[in-house]
């Protein structure tokens, strides 16, 4: 059950956004919907299959890849396109705001460089 929890906190960070904020919008008419989410943690739980449903689209991912970490079709699995990237996703997170951007300029300048041959 933590694998589940932990793909959801990973998918969160490389979408740049929260868990709180991905509740907000599956619960908005919840004050502390990230509660709930804290509680199926807690009780070591699944949500309900609509709201797996909803987190899965919110995240881009399939149910299966929350639940499994796989996906029957490796074109679409998360795993398969960004697991070597887990361990720099990972220290990337621990940067302050400033060095972030720093490496973000970074990398969006060289892939938007033009080549000079």
């Amino acid at each position: 059950m933590l694998d589940y929890y932990q793909r959801i906190r990973t998918l969160c960070r490389l979408r740049q956004t929260t868990i709180d904020q991905m509740m907000k919008t599956l619960y908005p008419s919840e004050n502390n919907p990230k509660e709930i989410y804290n509680g199926w943690r807690r009780r070591n739980l699944f949500p309900r299959c609509d709201v797996a449903l909803r987190m899965a689209e919110y995240l881009n991912v399939s149910v299966e890849y929350l639940v499994t970490g796989n996906e029957k079709n490796s074109e679409n699995d998360f795993a398969y396109k960004y697991g070597q990237y887990e361990e720099l996703l990972e220290e990337i997170s621990k940067l302050s705001t400033a060095n972030y951007n720093l490496i973000k300029g970074t990398v969006y300048a060289m892939n938007h460089s033009t080549k000079s041959n």
